[in-house]
């Protein structure tokens, strides 16, 4: 697949015009195609206007905040039950306001949540990315060093995030390690208990390799870079929580009835902190700006029955938001989890019994290649599709671009190993497959979207291109004819464009490929240059009043022998 309709999609593009070089392949297409469609469902997302209804309630216990409910039949609702209608909303405020009520629900339940497993790699990416913004690429060379350079951590391309149990005796020895590589952790580590098991430990689950921990290798923390650091204190700290109690909290709900109305309240009282304790920062919530205020309060002790005042209502104005863009870390775990992106029940099946697309050892080098390649790009931490990237994902098959090809091969794979039958079958499938995808491409010599760029302005046969300097880096434009036409327009690149500011106004005399472009520099102070003087191109001009002025003689000096000119 990847091969062949790389190949073909390539010589498709080619005979529309384009240059490009367009991978295809049964990991990294539909990965792309993932953050085309986020990307554009962003685009296309229309905020829509919503209602909380919030209610003050004066208990003889004291006051708290509750939520509207709404009931069967309730008004103003659009499909996701929300409150759209102000109107509504005002009426509800009206009618609520200052009125009697009472209590029709209280509970209270002890809660504890469990210790959270071990890093695999994509759970350390995704922590590494969240915190500190780096790359897939970057996590996984990071581990790797660790693991093998400095030997203070485990085997890292690994998607399992249990413990052997046999590993649980060692923890004193690890522990002991971890205080005297990391001193300003000792006194964390004084309060972990070796004797504590955590779910961690599950010989059950354990794949081919463990999750990412800490060793007994006593080295130099002072011989880690910054960025090895940060991210071997994630695994340090998700380890050292293994040795620690459960966190304990009390869970309570209360349901209020006023003027017939329904009003929910939850409360939340940590009562043993146990492992977040390790994490010294407050409990992660995705959803944290979703929530009412009406969510996790100190509630006063009540009984069913009680009465309660509407004291206040507060309309709380929310707007919808649209789906989050895709980091290196979310992309990563996307990738590993893609059943959760697929529509069809039985496909979804599948993939969730699978480790995802991709492995622990390549999913960061796909992504990484899909930067390269240039049908990724990023925008800080978010990972964006570009316009070639949409155009290749735009001119892909259904089934190639989706993950369900990798679906339908695995069920296929899953009987052979069963059975032991079926092997010629398969091959004979998938060469069918691609021979008929190779004759869709061939069919066609239209371009792909994002593969021409900008009509050339000299010669208005050609498009300009996007290549690498070879000298001092970066990039710049040339006409794509230069070859068959002798065409030499040149400009710099500007943000991953051409640069045609001054193109049109001051075209190079000398060369007829360049631009005239107004620099400054030497004793000369500002004059004008020719945009192509990397390929020999060294005319200069006096600037006259912001202008250059060709009508002055033009300095060029000549090159040495085998050297360009000076």
């Amino acid at each position: 697949i990847g091969m062949n309709l790389t190949r073909a999609f390539t010589l498709r593009a080619r005979r529309g015009g384009s240059s490009a070089l367009l991978t295809v392949g049964r990991v990294q297409t539909p990965t792309l195609a993932l953050v085309v469609e986020r990307d554009r469902a962003i685009e296309n997302f229309k905020a829509a206007a919503y209602f909380n209804v919030l209610a003050e309630l004066q208990h003889q216990g004291g006051n708290f905040k509750a939520k509207w409910q709404a009931g069967e039949g309730a008004k103003g609702l659009d499909e996701e039950g929300r409150l759209t209608d102000k109107a509504v909303a005002e009426a509800l405020k009206a009618s609520c306001t200052g009125k009697p009520g009472n209590i029709t629900e209280y509970k209270q339940e002890a809660k504890k949540e469990k210790q959270p497993r071990s890093y695999s790699l994509a759970d350390v990416t995704l922590a590494a990315s969240q915190k500190f913004g780096y790359s897939a690429d970057d996590v996984l060379k990071i581990c790797q060093a660790l693991y093998e350079t400095h030997k203070l951590t485990s085997y890292p391309r690994t998607d399992c995030a249990y413990l052997p149990e046999s590993q649980h005796a060692d923890a004193p020895q690890v522990l002991a390690a971890v205080a005297h590589v990391n001193p300003h952790l000792a006194a964390l580590v004084a309060k972990a208990d070796p004797s504590i098991k955590s779910p961690t430990w599950d010989d059950k689950q354990v794949t081919a390799h463990h999750g990412i921990v800490p060793t007994m290798h006593r080295g130099d923390l002072a011989a880690l870079s910054d960025k090895e650091k940060n991210v071997y204190e994630l695994i340090l700290r998700a380890y050292l929580a293994q040795f620690f109690p459960v966190h304990e909290y009390m869970a309570t709900t209360v349901t209020a009835q006023v003027a017939g109305e329904s009003f929910k309240a939850t409360g939340k009282v940590i009562t043993a902190a146990g492992w977040r304790e390790v994490y010294q920062e407050p409990e992660a919530d995705d959803q944290a700006d979703e929530k009412a205020e009406a969510d996790d309060q100190a509630l006063p002790a009540m009984n069913q029955g009680d009465s309660v005042t509407a004291k206040a209502i507060t309309l709380q104005a929310q707007k919808t938001k649209a789906p989050p863009r895709f980091t290196d870390g979310t992309l990563l775990k996307a990738m590993e989890n893609i059943y959760k992106y697929m529509e069809d029940e039985e496909q979804r099946r599948i993939l969730k019994d699978g480790e995802g697309i991709g492995t622990p050892a390549t999913r960061s080098s796909i992504i990484k290649e899909l930067k390269a390649r240039e049908f990724l790009g990023t925008k800080g931490k978010q990972i964006i599709s570009t316009e070639l990237g949409r155009g290749l994902v735009d001119a892909m098959p259904p089934d190639v671009k989706s993950a369900s090809l990798t679906a339908l091969n695995e069920r296929e794979l899953r009987a052979i190993e069963t059975t032991g039958q079926g092997v010629d079958e398969f091959v004979s499938l998938q060469a069918a497959f691609v021979s008929q995808h190779v004759e869709q491409a061939n069919a066609s010599n239209e371009a792909l979207a994002g593969t021409l760029g900008p009509a050339c302005p000299r010669c208005k046969e050609g498009h300009l291109k996007r290549w690498p300097r070879k000298e001092k880096g970066g990039h710049f434009w040339a006409c794509d004819k230069y070859r068959e036409t002798g065409c030499k327009f040149a400009c710099d690149d500007k943000a991953g464009k051409p640069d045609l500011s001054v193109a049109k106004a001051y075209k190079c005399p000398k060369c007829e490929g360049g631009q005239i472009r107004l620099l400054t520099g030497g004793t000369s102070g500002k004059f004008w240059g020719c945009s192509n003087y990397r390929n020999g191109c060294r005319v200069t001009y006096p600037d006259k009043n912001g202008k250059p002025d060709t009508g002055a003689k033009p300095a060029a000096k000549k090159a040495a022998p085998g050297k360009p000119a000076a």
